[in-house]
């Protein structure tokens, strides 16, 4: 080996061992779970047919009037609103029935991976934002505490700049007047009240939240409003601006932010930024998002539900993945000798690289999940065999070892892509209408199926094309060829 060839072979056999580190322990830079940095096998979310989970009975909040012809509708927006909300969150693995007889709303959600002490109530909390999203007018409250920290900005291109500190007011107040409600926003600082009762915007009026990263204004999260969305945003910022004042969104009566607005700005889309983390961003926009309901919700009761399976079936699932993994790794190794060595490699890297991206990425596993699992681990070694087929072609026709590799991969990549394109539509289609189980098998099938395209093929051609420079790889026997000679590209052959 020499050269690139042996840098990208070492470079796949280090990355090989850390990955298969990773999925098994993750990584933790202290004591805490807060400081993992990267999820391993352990923090993997399983479904409701593993661990069990909750059931929440939701109906609309008290003092909320609804229409009877329109409850069906309503209900199907709530149903899609939440579906979009634990999609997001990656929860594939849940039900969600619309009771239109009763007016009411039945979610089942599998419990947190790791969740020690199964609270319910915080899970539903976690999980499901019920609340509606609507923009007021607020103002600072400095006459109940200091306004320490400016609020973020919607207007693009627009500079924070630090307010003064407000000092409390000694002002006499009277026994009869009620006391103004306070807000604070988590991670904006500062408090705030309503100035008046109107509201400027509801969640229909926002199409979408995003969180979104530039050079110039860091993490911010980026608004896009419906037509008629717009000319309210326009309405409600030149209000604020000429006022003075900030544009308050809340979540029912909890405020979530509350931006400045230096002029009116009147678009399709706006941005709310400030000094935000990458998972504040996520978070605001997510609760934006979720916040598109036609009513308020309450949850009216909250049960635990027993998983159906069971951990004993999970267990059972995690050997039959590891007895295929094996099994398949030895008959690559009977069978193709050396090329098979390296297709076990790329089928550890492979399935380590697969676990990581389902447990980091909050993906629920259901049983049928797993089965996706083991499904693309085949899948991804039958790139393996297509090629290596192709490369005893190419040997038991004269070619020299490395053009045979070259040949090999070029040939076999073609019937790859064929197979692996084919497999993902059919995945892609179970994901985009199936739901539940059916949607974790397609999720986990389709991450297998594109991870093969680095794994089996790019991976294994590294591999193959340093180890094709050395005399002692081009022995007939490591190619499983019945030819006498194999030449090397340094033209010297070993005898068989």
């Amino acid at each position: 080996m020499r050269g690139k060839n042996a840098f990208k072979f070492w470079s796949v056999i280090i990355a090989t061992a850390l990955l298969v580190v990773f999925a098994l322990t993750g990584l933790n830079i202290g004591k805490n779970s807060s400081s993992q940095i990267i999820k391993g096998f352990k923090d993997v979310r399983t479904g409701i047919d593993i661990t069990g989970g909750v059931t929440a009975l939701l109906q609309p909040a008290d003092g909320e009037v609804i229409i009877p012809d329109d409850l069906k509708k309503n209900l199907d927006s709530i149903k899609a609103s939440i579906e979009v909300r634990l999609d997001g969150q990656g929860i594939l693995d849940k039900n969600i029935f619309p009771d239109y007889t009763n007016g009411r709303i039945i979610v089942e959600i599998p419990w947190k991976q790791g969740d020690a002490t199964k609270d319910a109530n915080k899970l539903i909390e976690d999980s499901i934002v019920v609340a509606k999203l609507y923009f007021q007018e607020v103002k600072p409250a400095s006459a109940v505490l200091p306004i320490e920290t400016t609020a973020p900005t919607t207007k693009p291109g627009a500079k924070n700049t630090p307010k003064p500190t407000a000092k409390p007011t000694a002002k006499p107040k009277s026994s009869a007047a009620p006391t103004p409600t306070v807000y604070t926003v988590k991670g904006e600082g500062g408090s705030y009240q309503k100035v008046n009762n109107k509201v400027l915007l509801e969640g229909d009026d926002i199409s979408t939240a995003s969180s979104v990263f530039s050079t110039s204004e860091g993490w911010h999260v980026q608004l896009e409003f419906s037509p008629k969305g717009q000319q309210k945003f326009f309405s409600a910022t030149t209000e604020v601006s000429k006022n003075k004042t900030l544009l308050g969104i809340f979540m029912d009566e909890t405020l979530i932010s509350a931006p400045t607005v230096d002029a009116p700005i009147n678009g399709t889309s706006a941005i709310i930024k400030g000094k935000f983390t990458a998972e504040e961003t996520t978070a605001l926009a997510d609760k934006i998002r979720s916040g598109k309901l036609p009513f308020k919700l309450k949850v009216a009761q909250i049960e635990e539900i027993n998983a159906s399976q069971g951990q004993q079936a999970y267990t059972i699932t995690i050997y039959a993945l590891l007895l295929a993994l094996i099994l398949i790794m030895v008959f690559m190794l009977v069978y193709y000798r050396l090329p098979g060595l390296f297709a076990g490699v790329a089928l550890i890297t492979h399935t380590a690289l697969q676990i990581l991206l389902i447990s980091n990425l909050g993906i629920t596993v259901t049983l049928p999940g797993m089965a996706g699992i083991i499904l693309s681990i085949g899948l991804a070694v039958d790139a393996n065999v297509i090629i290596f087929e192709r490369i005893k072609e190419e040997l038991r026709s004269g070619k020299t070892l490395r053009a045979s590799v070259d040949a090999g991969f070029k040939r076999g990549f073609t019937a790859v892509l064929d197979g692996n394109v084919t497999a993902i539509i059919a995945a892609a289609v179970l994901w985009y209408f199936g739901s539940g189980a059916i949607k974790s098998f397609a999720i986990t099938t389709l991450i297998g199926i594109s991870l093969s395209f680095i794994t089996a093929v790019t991976f294994s051609r590294w591999m193959l094309k340093a180890t094709s420079d050395l005399n002692l790889a081009a022995h007939p026997w490591l190619w499983g060829v019945k030819k006498k000679l194999i030449e090397s590209d340094s033209k010297e052959g070993v005898a068989k």
